[in-house]
Parts: C-alpha cells; sequence; structure tokens
C-alpha cells in the first residue's frame, strides 16, 4: 500500500493526536509530539489506548517520537500486556 499511497491514521488520545503511518503490515507504530503528553492522566489514556490495541490484534504497539521511528517513548507487549515507557534513547 505504501508505494502508492502514504495512509495515515490519527487517533485523539485525550490532548494527544496519535499518528500511524503503516509503514510494515506487521508492526503498528504511532508517533506522537511528546510535549503533548502534559501529565499522568495524559499517559495513561495513551497507555489505555496502546493496551486495547494490543489486545484487540495481539501485536506490540509501539509509540514513537514524531518522524523519529527509532526514538521509543512506549511499548505494549502482549507477553506481559503491559505499556513499558521509556524517558529516552533508541529502543
Amino acid at each position: 500500500m505504501r508505494d502508492k499511497h502514504s495512509p495515515l491514521l490519527t487517533v485523539m488520545a485525550g490532548e494527544a493526536a496519535l499518528n500511524c503511518h503503516f509503514f510494515i503490515a506487521a508492526e503498528i507504530e504511532f508517533d506522537c509530539d511528546p510535549q503533548e503528553i502534559t501529565d499522568a492522566h495524559q499517559a495513561e489514556m495513551i497507555a489505555a489506548f496502546m493496551r486495547l490495541l494490543g489486545q484487540v490484534t495481539v501485536k506490540p504497539v509501539i509509540l514513537c517520537h514524531e518522524n523519529m521511528q527509532l526514538y521509543v517513548i512506549a511499548r505494549y507487549s502482549s507477553a506481559d500486556g503491559d505499556v513499558t515507557w521509556r524517558v529516552s534513547g533508541i529502543l
């Protein structure tokens, strides 16, 4: 699909816009502007969305910095059913 089109899905989780670019079919990856995650409530809304999406699809869900696929903010793993947050760094 990406060779002819550039699909984009934007989901609002509170005030944060989570954007899915559909880079590869085997992975669900969203990016966002980390400055939109302003408090713990906002972070929990994003984590709840990631958990729900991961549980429904039985796939890992990755949240990256905007335009930085390797800079992961959070990752949902179906192995433990939890969202792991990273402060910084490449994952």
